[in-house]
């Protein structure tokens, strides 16, 4: 099943916001999309002046499946694991934005730090 491209597009435009013109060329908020999945990093220039190559960090993953999203977060290893602490009563979201929400508010310090 295709992602869906309204839903990507979102999540575009959730990255784009994330990444303020004035940091462009030193740190970024990008998506990288493969296959059923698109996963949300944090890019930072090693050293902008230099014009050094880009750590890329995954912060988030989104996986698509059965018409649902799921959400996954990294540990210290870049090792995925499903996020699973929603909240109330860890109730999935299942539309994008929820997901998205969820990422931004980051309750649990996992996404964001």
């Amino acid at each position: 099943m295709a992602l869906p491209e309204a839903d990507v597009d979102r999540i575009r435009e959730y990255c784009a916001q994330a990444s303020p013109d004035e940091f462009a060329s030193e740190a970024k908020v990008e998506c990288v999309i493969s296959g059923e999945t698109v996963t949300i990093v944090e890019a930072t220039r090693l050293d902008a002046e230099r014009d050094e190559d880009w750590l890329r960090v995954p912060n988030a993953r989104l996986a698509f499946a059965d018409g649902l999203w799921t959400l996954h977060c990294f540990d210290a290893d870049s090792q995925q694991i499903r996020y699973d602490t929603w909240e109330p009563d860890f109730v999935q979201p299942t539309t994008i934005d929820a997901v998205l929400v969820e990422i931004e508010s980051d309750p649990t310090e996992i996404f964001w730090g």
